[in-house]
């Protein structure tokens, strides 16, 4: 599911949307469902467009923390230096909701510590880049794809480079009115738990960033990130979005290839889906939600498991099939 940034062994059975059983089923060779892929050369300009933007690279000191206003600059300082790359995209003229976020969010003391792992891009919405010679606004970027052209943050790995998602947006969270039981995305506790996501896709960060907020606490990320885990449930995911079937489906001989990998607690897994129609950000809170109505499936969520792995694909009708699996040793102490 990441689009490459500009320039660059118990099955558990629930009800609601969730798997009431599980079946053996042919494995169709499908591809996993994508958004489309662009590519920008990295010597491309970004033209700011904003009342306050005199055409120059200038840096804003907030909250003790500094923000390039220049994208292009913010990326290669982040390329460089092997960082993260947060950007915030502001509207214009600054409204109530990115006042909050400045002069509230911003000023926490446990955000300020997490944000010197950063580098930091402030720019507005209106922010242009060239594709092709031609201008386009950045928000219009197939990288900033799941911000739908709204003011928030979106993080881009430049860190990881040995890991697929490397040059890819890996989280996207605008700042719109937040769905189920989720916090103000422009919030304190928002951004807390979006800052301290592990690495992962931005389909497994948004699916993780659902669970940790939700107001249980569940306890399931506090373990080990594991790699194995991430890529089964993405594997996993990715079949039941292309049959458009939700389901532990293939159970029995892919618990035997994960413990192998493994060792430790016998995987568990879980599955869900989503609502048609929802967008990323919607479909794992959602997703989430289903969980919570069961009490198997929120009993291994819930649990503190020794290592973790989620993840979030969208099928061809429009619903979202999510996918968790905990197991393993936990290496994260």
């Amino acid at each position: 599911m990441s689009t490459p940034s500009p320039i660059s062994s118990a099955v558990l059975f629930s009800a609601a949307r969730l798997e009431l059983g599980w079946a053996e089923k042919e494995e169709f060779k499908m591809d996993r469902y994508r958004t489309k892929t662009y590519t920008l050369l990295l010597v491309v300009a970004v033209v700011l467009t904003g009342a306050s933007y005199s055409g120059a690279e200038t840096t804003e000191s907030s909250a003790e923390t500094n923000w390039k206003t220049d994208y292009t600059s913010a990326y290669e300082e982040a390329k460089t230096s092997g960082k993260l790359l947060l950007v915030y995209f502001h509207s214009p003229t600054i409204d109530a909701t990115c006042r909050s976020f400045e002069e509230s969010t911003l000023n926490d003391a446990e955000i300020k510590e997490s944000l010197a792992d950063f580098v930091l891009a402030k720019v507005p919405t209106t922010a242009e880049t060239n594709l092709e010679d031609n201008p386009i606004c950045l928000l219009d970027h197939g990288a900033f794809e799941q911000m739908r052209g709204q003011q928030g943050i979106a993080i881009i790995d430049l860190k990881n480079k040995e890991r697929s998602f490397y040059g890819k947006t890996v989280s996207c969270l605008p700042f719109e009115q937040p769905v189920y039981f989720a916090p103000k995305y422009w919030g304190i506790q928002s951004m807390r738990t979006l800052l301290n996501l592990p690495p992962g896709s931005i389909t497994q960060r948004t699916l993780t960033y659902a669970i940790r907020c939700h107001p249980e606490g569940p306890a399931s990320t506090e373990g080990h990130p594991h790699p194995v885990l991430f890529e089964a449930c993405a594997q996993h995911s990715q079949h039941q979005a292309s049959i458009l079937k939700q389901g532990h489906h293939n159970w029995s001989s892919r618990f035997q290839e994960i413990y192998h990998q493994i060792g430790g607690q016998p995987p568990i897994e879980v599955c869900a889906e989503s609502w048609p129609g929802e967008n990323l950000l919607e479909a794992s809170f959602s997703c989430v939600s289903s969980w919570r109505q069961s009490s198997g499936h929120w009993g291994a969520i819930r649990a503190r498991q020794p290592a973790f792995g989620y993840d979030i694909i969208r099928g061809s009708n429009g619903v979202w099939y999510a996918t968790g699996i905990f197991g393993g040793v936990d290496v994260s102490n």
